[in-house]
């Protein structure tokens, strides 16, 4: 390239999803074939230790004063990221082998924490009904199968000791009938970037009304009820119908032969 020309270069840094939350250094060197002519660069090691941008202590004053290598630029990436992990899922012995009758509410405590290192907000938390396996392994749950729905503000990260503290919250499950596989799961359909997507789940295991497949057979047959009734009552109706039709053809076909056997009478009489 000419003197006293300049090149803008951009750099692409490719982080792997599975990268740990720190702060990294990377570095950016131009290389030339005449580092040791004179008033050319000094980039005489493949060492990076005589960088002009080492800053070790962070004082914003730089390690190394010149000549210093002037072809390498030390970058600090700094990664930042949520993690939002569902640590535990408890419900009630009781709630969990008897059920509760059909429309009532079964708690679910839910403890959440978050373990990366900056904050998450708008976090959606559901209670997932029966959802396929191919939903449930990408964190998704379809709006229909959405029991229950909690949003929270934020969730901050751990503080300086490194100490995450978790959060309790209860979701209401409301029973219908029948037996229901629920999960839990934070962040439905991965919407907050993570540094962790795999622990935003738990299997709460089976719920189910109280009496079972009863309360289905009762909802089901609650459901026919009426159309049953108006269908019989339409029966009824049409037969009773039927019946005086029947019962008004009969009388006037008795009358008919009444009159008939009248008249046959007057002829042999006039006769």
């Amino acid at each position: 390239m000419p003197a006293y020309t300049t090149v803008q270069v951009v750099v692409i840094v490719d982080i792997s999803p599975t990268a740990t939350l720190a702060n990294r250094e990377i570095g950016v060197k131009v290389m030339s074939s005449y580092g040791s002519s004179p008033n050319g660069d000094t980039d005489e090691t493949a060492s990076w230790a005589d960088s002009c941008t080492i800053d070790s202590d962070n004082d914003g004053v730089m390690d190394n004063v010149y000549p210093c290598d002037t072809n390498e630029q030390i970058l600090r990436i700094r990664l930042r990221a949520p993690d939002l992990e569902i640590l535990d899922v408890s419900i009630k012995v009781a709630d969990r082998e008897n059920g509760r009758p059909v429309g009532e509410m079964i708690p679910v405590t839910v403890e959440i924490a978050n373990t990366g290192n900056v904050h998450a907000t708008d976090i959606n938390i559901v209670l997932c009904q029966d959802e396929t396996e191919e939903n449930l392994r990408n964190n998704i749950c379809s709006e229909e199968n959405i029991a229950y729905r909690q949003v929270i503000g934020a969730i901050m990260p751990p503080d300086d000791s490194g100490t995450s503290e978790s959060i309790p919250i209860t979701l209401l499950f409301p029973v219908t009938a029948g037996n229901h596989d629920v999960h839990v799961i934070v962040d439905p359909g991965n919407l907050i970037i993570e540094a962790n997507e795999n622990n935003n789940r738990k299997h709460l295991g089976e719920l189910s009304s109280e009496n079972g497949w009863l309360d289905v057979a009762f909802e089901v047959a609650g459901e026919w009820s009426v159309p049953t009734m108006i269908l019989l009552l339409t029966i009824a109706l049409m037969a009773v119908a039927g019946m005086v039709m029947i019962a008004r053809r009969r009388e006037a076909l008795e009358k008919v032969a009444a009159q008939s056997s009248m008249l046959s009478i007057d002829d042999e009489l006039i006769f």
